[in-house]
């Protein structure tokens, strides 16, 4: 089983959560945490402003890690791609 990360702690990544729980994974949800330490897959379920700053402050830590995005460059105000 795996040790998955998934940055978020929205509805997206309660879902996730649970399905991977569900099938014996360890998840861990990251929120505003300094320096988390990441699992070997890593999941990306924020808004899509806040892809860059944790690529930025992860890059190192991301290195040889599975990364998976499930981000939309959506603006909410107007429901159009950014």
């Amino acid at each position: 089983m795996a040790n998955i990360s998934i940055f978020g702690k929205g509805n997206m990544a309660q879902a996730l959560k649970a399905r991977y729980e569900e099938a014996g994974n360890t998840v861990t949800l990251i929120g505003h945490e300094a320096d988390a330490v990441l699992g070997e897959i890593v999941i990306l379920a924020v808004p899509y402003p806040a892809v860059d700053d944790i690529l930025s402050k992860y890059a190192s830590a991301l290195n040889g890690k599975i990364v998976v995005d499930i981000t939309n460059p959506l603006d909410f105000n107007t429901l159009c791609q950014l």
